[in-house]
Parts: structure tokens; sequence; C-alpha cells
């Protein structure tokens, strides 16, 4: 048998004993490693390989919950934070891409309702083609957000919690807390485990759930930000029950997206808050409304756009 081989780096400081300890490690396919650590003012990252050792970053990485962490085929390294930070009614997380001890970008990633129940989870994982994934989830609000690195997450999709394909039945007047995850690209579905957080903090048992992964390519047009506002037809149409809408904001805006019935009747609001400028994409699942024709509006800003689906049931 061949002999473990342990790389170490000494550190000194005033963090207790060590100034930083470790909380997690990835390796790319080109042989960099990075190594995320503890520090007194958050976190940091240390970058190398193990036969020319490794050198500590001068970044710091701000906030007290573990971030979330993947690297890709060229080195880069993605850390989604877990903290947020707050603007009145909204709370907006960021995304940061480094590449040795080089800052690439700091973005906002996505923007979500205040909610005093705050805990954040965002769980990542790479694709066989080094793509990048992240799925995030957010007590108080019963949605669950996910996107890649095809266009430098600058598409994020949103699915409401009723669209899960539950293992066990039970009832969803709590909201998820993301445990774990799995990607099946056969399927094109991802599985997850979660725990079911209730009122008053009261925990229940860890289930699972899937859902149909419905980001699977960017067009080469959406890396860059839309020059007009845009809502796309609604795809599959005719629909049963579930079906997606995509549209486009070329600056940052309210947005309201409504579904209306032939009677003029507003029946389902999708969508009510600020966005930034990007390409975005949400799902509709009318299993509650009967067969027929229905209509969704957008409002953002000055511009407003209508379009028709039906429902065949």
């Amino acid at each position: 048998m061949s002999p473990l081989l342990i790389d170490s780096v000494y550190i000194s400081g005033n963090y207790g004993p060590l100034e930083t300890f470790p909380v997690g490690i990835k390796v790319s396919a080109n042989g960099k490693v990075y190594v995320i650590s503890k520090t007194q003012n958050g976190f940091t990252y240390y970058y190398g390989n193990y036969s020319s050792g490794f050198t500590k970053s001068t970044r710091t990485i701000f906030g007290s919950e573990f971030p979330t962490f993947e690297v890709d085929s060229n080195g880069n390294l993605f850390v989604f934070e877990n903290t947020h930070i707050s603007f009145g009614s909204s709370m907006e997380y960021y995304l940061m891409k480094f590449r040795d001890n080089n800052q690439i970008y700091r973005k906002k990633y996505l923007t979500l309702p205040y909610t005093s129940h705050n805990f954040y989870k965002v769980l990542s994982w790479k694709d066989s083609k080094e793509k990048i994934h992240f799925l995030a989830s957010l007590s108080g609000y019963p949605s669950i957000y996910y996107g890649n690195s095809s266009n430098e997450f600058s598409t994020i999709n949103e699915i409401d919690i009723s669209q899960f394909n539950f293992l066990y039945q039970f009832s969803l007047n709590g909201f998820i807390n993301l445990s774990d995850i799995f990607h099946h690209i056969e399927e094109n579905k991802v599985y997850f485990t979660f725990v079911l957080s209730g009122r008053n903090d009261e925990l229940y048992p860890t289930g699972l759930g899937n859902f149909n992964y419905g980001l699977t390519s960017v067009k080469n047009d959406q890396l860059q930000l839309p020059t007009n506002f845009k809502l796309h037809q609604n795809f599959p149409n005719p629909f049963n029950p579930i079906t997606r809408i995509k549209y486009e904001l070329p600056e940052k805006t309210q947005v309201n997206i409504s579904i209306y019935d032939i009677l003029g009747q507003r029946v389902k609001e999708l969508k009510n808050e600020m966005r930034e400028p990007g390409f975005y994409e949400i799902e509709f699942n009318a299993s509650n409304l009967s067969s027929g024709v229905y209509f969704y509006l957008i409002e953002a800003g000055k511009f407003k756009d209508v379009k028709k689906m039906l429902l065949i049931k």
C-alpha cells in the first residue's frame, strides 16, 4: 500500500492557538487546491497544490455562517455568501469569484423579500462538464432558487415548494431548510433532502423531494444583459398543469406577474418584487385551476405585456 501523504501549513496568530482553522477543501480538474478557513473576521482561503505548497489569500469573506463554495476546471473559486445585506423590504445575497489571490467579481445574484425567519441555505454541486450549479432556500419564503455558471449565474430560476414531488405526503405549513442534494443528469431531476421548519421553530422529520431541473442550457445571447423589456410565450403551451414563463429586464425595476382568467379575474400572483436586470424564468403550477384559457400579465416599471395560454386537463 502507498503511504498516506499529508501536506500541512503552519499558521500562527491570535485566534486561540491558531489564526484560522479549515472548514472545507475543493480541488479543480487542473490540480488547483483551495482550502476555506474560518478567521476572526469571517473566512479566508489558501490556494496552491501539494507539490509547490500553499499561499494564504489576502481576501476576506465576511459572514458568520459557513459559505458554500465550488471550483471549476480552470481553477476558479466560486463562493456563495450565506449572509445577506438588508435594504428595507428586501435582502440581497452575493456571489464571489476568485482566481488565486485575485477577486474577479463580487456581485448580487439573488434578491428576496425581507423575512425575520432569514435562515438562508445554499447547496452547490459540479456536473460532469465542470458546470457549477446552486440550489438555495430561505426560511419564511416557500420557494427554492437555482442557477448555474453557464452565464455567470445571471439567470436565476424560482420554483414554488408546492410543485415538488415528495416521497412522503405531509402538511407543507412550514418552510424548507435544505440539507443535501443530488443532480440526476440522465433524468434531468434534482433530488434533495430537507427539514420542514414549522411554527414556533418546531422541526419535523427530514423528507425527500425532487423536481424537474429546467435550467439545462443558456443561449449565447444571454451572456449579456438584456437591452429591452420582453415577455416570452410560456412553454409548454398548451400545458397540464405546469408551464414556464421567461422574461427579460434591462434595468432594475419592480416586477409584477399575475395570472388572469377569461373574465379578467386575477387567479394568482406569481411575482411582486424588485428585480435586478437580467434573464428570468419562473414556473406556474395550475393544478388548482380548471381547464381553459388564461392570461399572464407582466408590469415592470412602464412596461406592460400580456400573453395567452391554454390549460388542458
